[in-house]
């Protein structure tokens, strides 16, 4: 009986693989947990047949895995447009797994250097991933604008593009010259065939799309996405995850003295009678190893571990935040979230402000070249990849201008900046406000870059000079019980 339940179960879990894989992720664990209680109680009775139970128990245990590996071949074979979330889910556990296994196997080689090895690995991993989706958003682009310049058909010329890459890049040029020759529009097409594309890049080509003006759009995003890889192609002193794992080994080292060798000293000391002579940075050490294993002390900890895996996601949270697109009606709780977090936050509320008005300018330029009204234009600009902040601005603009209030004074008492208000001001930049929202385009972005470099030019050192000076104090904190201890044992020892 137990065996025919088993098996029962077993079968039912393959169908629901096939059929419906996220039902069967997300079942197949709590079923087999339960069947295991059940299983064990019977056992525990002294009910059935031993041997039945224990076939029982190895089919049960067999049910996950042969779920989870059904799901990912199906994934793994199916195409871009046919994968759904139980797919993608099983390709991150097994990527997680890889991870994990990773860092148990450094961790038993090589000890506390393997762990600060697996976080340099990480963040590595993370910015040649960056760096190759840079680079063939740039080949994609770039394709597409000399093609759409030249008046080319081009799912015929994204074939033969295609010719002249292999790989991934192949891949995304031939899956877009698909869904192009299947009626798909270019942001549709661009988006099926290479979903890791910047989403700004596709709502751009998609805003552009509506106003006939693909050609300029594709300058202004190969002009972006030249900047930004130029950027990332200077090399720097510091790399930006280099304080990040350094702050994070530092803390967990920290927390490693507080919890088993500073409480050692305070016994030491106070049985020797010297602890009120001590420095103060060694009392202050010891008071915080007293807090950490106090009751507080816990919840500093878990505090603390946290942050630290926190740091270790922050480069993956990054890359979904970035990949998941940004629409107007609706957003993902991933964009709410961190857009809100941005905005309200003192140096990024300026880069993602500086970064909606560079967008919008460049998209704005272009609509009103192509004869496009100005609210038309802007109500075309929500659908751009903005923050959502921001673009609640832009509705307030819209329906202002759309009120009939004067445009430029509308941009400046709904928040959009003096500088695109000057731009539509009537009586200064009378005819001439398409040229001079390029002009701001071009600023926006040159400024964008410069004071991310001056950020990182000032951040980073800092950064060493707290981690150095914790050291440190840690170090000197340390280092001054063993002189008392010293002093006490060689005065005690000689008369």
């Amino acid at each position: 009986m137990y065996i025919a339940i088993a098996v029962l179960l077993l079968v039912i879990f393959i169908f629901l693989a096939f059929r419906k894989p996220g039902l069967a992720l997300l079942t197949s664990i709590p079923v087999t947990l339960v069947y295991f209680i059940v299983l064990g109680e019977t056992h525990t009775s002294g009910y059935g047949d031993h041997l039945f139970g224990e076939i029982g128990f190895v089919i049960t245990v067999l049910i996950f895995p042969i779920t989870f590996i059904i799901v990912t071949v199906r994934g793994i074979r199916a195409d871009l447009t046919e994968r759904r979330w139980p797919h993608f889910l099983a390709f991150w556990i097994w990527r997680i797994l890889y991870y994990l296994l990773l860092l148990a196997v450094l961790s038993y080689v090589m000890n506390f250097l393997g762990t600060v090895t697996w976080f340099m690995y990480m963040v590595f991993e993370h910015r040649i991933f960056v760096a190759n989706r840079q680079s063939i958003a740039l080949d994609v682009v770039s394709t597409i604008g000399s093609c759409v310049r030249q008046n080319l058909p081009l799912p015929m010329a994204m074939e033969t593009a295609a010719a002249g890459y292999s790989g991934k890049r192949k891949r995304v040029f031939l899956g877009i010259a698909r869904w192009l020759t299947e009626g798909y529009p270019l942001s549709a097409a661009i988006r099926v065939a290479y979903p890791n594309c910047p989403s700004h890049i596709t709502s751009t080509i998609e805003a552009a799309e509506k106003v006939n003006q693909l050609p300029e759009a594709i300058r202004s995003i190969e002009a972006e996405i030249e900047g930004n890889v130029s950027e990332n192609a200077k090399i720097r002193p510091v790399t930006p995850g280099y304080p990040v794992v350094i702050f994070s080994a530092a803390i967990v080292i920290m927390l490693g003295l507080m919890i088993f060798i500073i409480p050692t000293f305070a016994d030491v000391l106070d049985d020797m009678g010297e602890r009120a002579a001590l420095p103060r940075a060694t009392q202050i050490l010891i008071e915080i190893a007293d807090f950490t294993l106090s009751g507080n002390g816990v919840i500093a900890i878990l505090v603390v571990l946290t942050l630290v895996f926190l740091n270790m996601g922050m480069p993956w949270i990054r890359g979904i935040y970035r990949k998941t697109p940004r629409k107007a009606k609706n957003p993902a709780f991933i964009i709410r979230v961190g857009d809100f977090i941005k905005w309200h936050l003192p140096i990024f509320h300026w880069f993602e402000f500086n970064y909606s008005i560079m967008r919008i300018a460049g998209f704005l330029r272009v609509a009103l070249n192509s004869g496009c009204p100005v609210n038309d234009a802007i109500r075309n600009a929500e659908d751009l990849d903005l923050n959502n902040c921001f673009r609640k601005r832009l509705s307030r603009w819209l329906t202002r201008v759309e009120q009939g209030q004067n445009i430029s004074a509308a941009a400046l008492d709904t928040g959009m900046g003096n500088s695109l208000a000057w731009a539509f001001d009537e009586k200064v930049n009378a005819g001439n406000t398409p040229e001079i929202l390029g002009m701001l385009e071009k600023f926006y972005r040159s400024n964008c870059n410069f004071k991310a470099n001056v950020i990182r030019a000032i951040s980073f050192p800092i950064m060493i000079l707290l981690l150095s000076a914790m050291v440190g104090f840690i170090a000197f904190g340390m280092f001054m019980p063993m002189v008392s201890i010293i002093t006490f044992l060689t005065e005690t020892a000689m008369p």
